[in-house]
C-alpha cells in the first residue's frame, strides 16, 4: 500500500482542484490509486472524477465532499464519514462500507455492485438509480428498506402491498413513482402492517413472464 506525506497530498488536492475548475485545460486529475489515506481529514474536498481505486480509506472524513464520478473500485471504507457528500454516479464497485456513515450522501447513479454496506448508515442517502446488484447488507436493519426503495424508483420494478389485515390495498402496478413506493414500504415496514410485500419486475424473463420476488424475507 503506497503512502504519501502530508505535503505531497495537498499538492494533488491543489492540483485537482484546479483541473477540475478549469474543466481539465489546468492542472492534474488526482491519482490516488492504492494510496493509504487512514484516518485523513478530507472534509469539503472536491475529488470530483478522482482515481481512488483500491485506496484504503478507513476512518477518513469525508463529510461534504465531492466525489462525482470518483473511481472508488475495491476501496477501503471501513467506518469512513461519507455524511452529506456527493457520490453522484460514482464508481464503489466492490467498495467496503462497512460501518461507515452515508448519512444524507448523495449516491445517485452511483455503482456499489457487490459493495459491503454491513452496518452502514443510510439514512436520508439518496440512492435513486443506485446499482445494488451482490451488495451486502445487514438484513435486521432498516436500511435493507432504502435499498429496495431504490430498486423500485429506479423503474425496474412495481410494488404491491397486500394487507393481510382487512386495510385498504395499497398498489402501484403500471407506474413506478417513488412516492407511491415509498408510501407502501410506510404501510409495511414502519407501521409494522400484516401485509404481503411483492415486488414486480416490469421486463420478461428467460421464460416469458414476470419475475416476482416476495419482499417479506428479504424486509424483515
Amino acid at each position: 500500500m503506497k503512502k504519501i506525506t502530508e505535503t505531497e497530498l495537498k499538492s494533488i488536492l491543489d492540483q485537482h482542484k484546479l483541473w477540475s475548475e478549469t474543466l481539465g485545460e489546468e492542472g492534474i486529475c488526482a491519482n490516488l490509486e492504492g494510496v493509504n489515506l487512514e484516518f485523513a481529514d478530507l472534509e469539503g474536498v472536491n475529488l470530483e472524477g478522482a482515481w481512488l481505486k483500491g485506496a484504503s480509506l478507513n476512518c477518513v472524513n469525508l463529510e461534504g465532499a465531492n466525489l462525482e464520478g470518483a473511481d472508488l473500485t475495491d476501496s477501503d471504507l471501513y467506518y469512513a464519514n461519507l455524511s452529506d457528500a456527493n457520490l453522484l454516479g460514482a464508481n464503489l464497485t466492490g467498495a467496503n462500507l462497512r460501518a461507515a456513515s452515508l448519512l444524507g450522501a448523495n449516491l445517485t447513479g452511483a455503482n456499489l455492485q457487490g459493495a459491503d454496506l454491513q452496518g452502514a448508515d443510510l439514512e436520508g442517502a439518496n440512492l435513486v438509480g443506485t446499482i445494488l446488484e451482490n451488495t451486502a447488507v445487514d438484513s435486521a436493519q432498516p436500511d435493507k428498506h432504502l435499498l429496495i426503495l431504490s430498486l423500485i424508483a429506479s423503474g425496474k420494478f412495481s410494488v404491491v402491498v397486500e394487507p393481510t389485515t382487512g386495510a385498504e390495498c395499497f398498489a402501484d402496478t403500471t407506474t413506478h413513482h417513488f412516492s407511491v413506493a415509498e408510501f407502501a414500504f410506510d404501510a409495511a415496514c414502519k407501521l409494522h402492517l400484516e401485509c404481503n410485500v411483492y415486488l414486480y419486475s416490469t421486463h420478461l424473463n428467460e421464460l416469458g413472464e414476470y419475475d416476482i420476488v416476495q419482499l417479506n424475507e428479504v424486509i424483515r
